[in-house]
């Protein structure tokens, strides 16, 4: 066992929607002081700078859909299903080539495990990219 002065303190973070990672059980969660970050409201930088050989038009677009699904939790989507590690993956397959719509198809649609909010994120896109 190891003793720590009375003053030290453990500091623990978890990106909970960070790929690989599993949701913590309750019981142990509630070891922990759980601070939540405001997710971004534009991802359009975000993603210039995670890829930067990403166009702006594409960005744009990816950024209008995001925030579009984003303005639908908790009514209509459950936050679980909006991960920015997959728009991100989106704008490395736009980069290599895919059009904007099945890069998102492909990386954010298929990526989400709840059937519902998988269709409505799909009629997102299918709405907003002709």
């Amino acid at each position: 066992m190891l003793k720590l002065n009375d003053e030290a303190f453990v500091v623990c973070t978890m990106n909970e929607e960070y790929e690989g990672t599993k949701t913590l059980n309750r019981a142990f969660r509630d070891r922990f002081l759980t601070i939540r970050f405001k997710p971004s409201q534009s991802i359009s930088q975000i993603l210039r700078n995670e890829v930067p050989r990403l166009d702006a038009a594409s960005a744009k677009q990816m950024d209008e859909i995001y925030k579009k699904i984003q303005s639908s939790i908790p009514a209509t989507i459950n936050e679980e299903s909006l991960s920015l590690r997959s728009f991100i993956r989106a704008a490395n397959l736009r980069v290599s080539g895919w059009t904007v719509k099945k890069a998102l198809e492909v990386a954010v649609v298929e990526d989400v495990d709840d059937a519902d909010d998988r269709e409505a994120i799909r009629t997102f896109v299918d709405i907003m990219i002709k």
